[in-house]
């Protein structure tokens, strides 16, 4: 049996924890958090949770999901780690394959930048493989990642950064815009209850009308847009205030700071 630990139950590694665990049962799925109410967490959902990091078999394959900032500490103090030879997928943000090798002595090493509807199977993950990753172990992250989603493969690791911010952060911005209306919503006058219940479903609806019709984004909006009617004075008012332009930015800085993460962190600092 294929056995994953996923160390770091934040939310990224509880979302992918969840996720692995209930889509297939032929995965022994093990947490490993040094904080015990994050293990309890774990247990709550019947997910087998650890302290540390145990010995590994040369097969397991093991996720890193802890933050950035607390990755060289990692690197020092998790010996069990050191040359492992077995699949080691990275999720966090900025760190590079480079580095991960050179402090943890392993090879087979994959980035990703999964985001938190793996949970639910809908996730969107990006992923990098490093040179000397083996087919069997490319085979078996497409496999993973599939059981969370969708997943699509990149060549240029540089294009990581872009994804920690469009897959990443994409759900926190959706759900950002998603509050606004919201809160328009209850302030004309509708309940809470039914002003959350008419946002989700327009979410969901536009994403399968998008996904099932082929149709661009832009497309579908003009198609709702008649002119001189409603939907035309509120795209106006994006146009206006240069929306597009505020989302852009958005993305650039968020990208920006998974660089900036990855330049703070370099091989000179390797266990």
């Amino acid at each position: 049996m294929l056995r994953i630990y996923v160390i770091g139950a934040g939310h990224m590694g509880i979302a992918i924890l969840l996720g692995l665990r209930a889509k297939n049962q032929k995965i022994q799925i093990i947490g490993v958090d040094i904080l015990d109410d994050r293990r309890k967490l774990l247990a709550s959902h019947q997910i087998e949770a650890l302290p540390q990091l145990p010995a590994l078999s040369p097969r397991d394959t093991v996720v890193i999901a802890i933050p950035p900032q607390e990755f060289i500490s990692f690197s020092h103090s998790c010996t069990a780690l050191h040359g492992h030879p077995g699949l080691i997928v990275s999720v966090m943000a900025g760190i590079r394959m480079a580095v991960i090798a050179a402090s943890l002595k392993v090879k087979q090493v994959v980035r990703a930048m999964p985001n938190t509807p793996s949970e639910v199977f809908e996730g969107v993950t990006v992923y990098c493989r490093a040179p000397e990753l083996s087919e069997m172990n490319d085979r078996l992250v497409q496999q993973l990642l599939g059981v969370i989603g969708h997943f699509v493969a990149v060549d240029n690791e540089e294009l990581i950064d872009t994804a920690t911010a469009l897959c990443g952060g994409g759900p926190a911005f959706f759900a950002y815009f998603a509050d606004c209306m919201r809160q328009q919503a209850e302030s004309a006058g509708f309940g809470r209850a039914d002003a959350s219940a008419i946002v989700i479903q327009l979410l969901r609806g536009t994403a399968i009308l998008m996904s099932e019709s082929g149709k661009s984004a832009m497309q579908l909006c003009r198609e709702v847009m008649t002119p001189g009617g409603t939907t035309e004075r509120g795209i106006d008012v994006f146009e206006e205030r240069k929306l597009r332009s505020i989302v852009e930015d958005a993305l650039s800085r968020s990208a920006q700071r998974s660089r900036e993460l990855g330049d703070s962190i370099t091989i000179t600092d390797e266990a």
